[in-house]
């Protein structure tokens, strides 16, 4: 296949994603990985291929292809390994699900959002409550710095769902800076 395309396929696989037509868009990057001779377009490709799985459901294939994301990138896709934590908290797995958090945290992902998300919607369910606040806390406070505010506003609708705003009052009170940007 040719040059135009392979960015023919993104494009259609973006456009996909953006309407939330994940099976189309898994369709789209799977003849994107097929046809490309390109790592760094494979690598994009599996990721986003995973990201869709693990949107409709499907979070064993999720992994399959954030792991061949993972391995392609040379171990240093975050977005991958972030994405691939999200699909282990959302199987039950809490423990490979923190592991990949913290090792995303430890590489320096710490304006990332999703990690501190992730380690909060599991500390909520098993506890401490106080590890899960200080993460929502860290989710939110990247979700600002990146500039994300639906995710922002998001994190702040889930912590009042779970009951969590009055408990994070400590936390916003000491960090008003933080939550001002609400």
């Amino acid at each position: 296949m040719n040059d135009s395309g392979k960015t023919s396929d993104f494009q259609k696989a973006k456009a996909a994603l953006d309407s939330q037509d994940y099976l189309e868009a898994i369709g789209y990057l799977t003849n994107v990985i097929e046809s490309s001779e390109n790592e760094s377009e494979r690598q994009i490709a599996y990721r986003n291929r995973g990201v869709a799985y693990g949107i409709i459901g499907d979070y064993q294939r999720a992994i399959e292809n954030l792991n061949m994301a993972w391995d392609l990138s040379g171990n240093d896709d975050l977005a991958a390994l972030s994405n691939r934590a999200m699909a282990y908290k959302d199987m039950g797995n809490y423990e490979k699900s923190v592991a990949d958090c913290m090792t995303v945290l430890k590489m320096g992902g710490t304006d990332m959002p999703q990690p501190y998300y992730c380690m909060a919607e599991i500390y909520a369910k098993t506890g401490p409550s106080e590890k899960a606040m200080e993460n929502y806390m860290k989710a939110y406070e990247a979700a600002i710095k990146t500039k994300d505010e639906s995710l922002a506003k998001f994190i702040l609708e889930r912590v009042k769902n779970i009951g969590l705003l009055a408990a994070l009052s400590p936390f916003i009170e000491d960090n008003p800076s933080i939550f001002s940007a609400q």
